[in-house]
């Protein structure tokens, strides 16, 4: 399974749990990726691009505490 399905699938699970933790997390990373999309000349991030993603999000919030 790919990354960005293995998050959509993670967001609507956290989204019927009513995880509100997990699920904030998810719409942050789910935003960051579409953001990088978007702003990109490719339509779609590959997977190493992704984990980029996902590695300095997380850099920044450990950072932050």
């Amino acid at each position: 399974m790919m990354l960005k399905e293995q998050i959509l699938k993670d967001y609507n699970e956290a989204l019927k749990a009513r995880d509100e933790r997990k699920l904030s997390a998810l719409r942050l990373l789910r935003t960051e990726i579409k953001k990088r999309e978007v702003s990109g000349r490719k339509k779609e991030l590959s997977e190493a691009e992704m984990m980029e993603t996902v590695a300095t999000l997380s850099k920044q919030r450990r950072e932050s505490i």
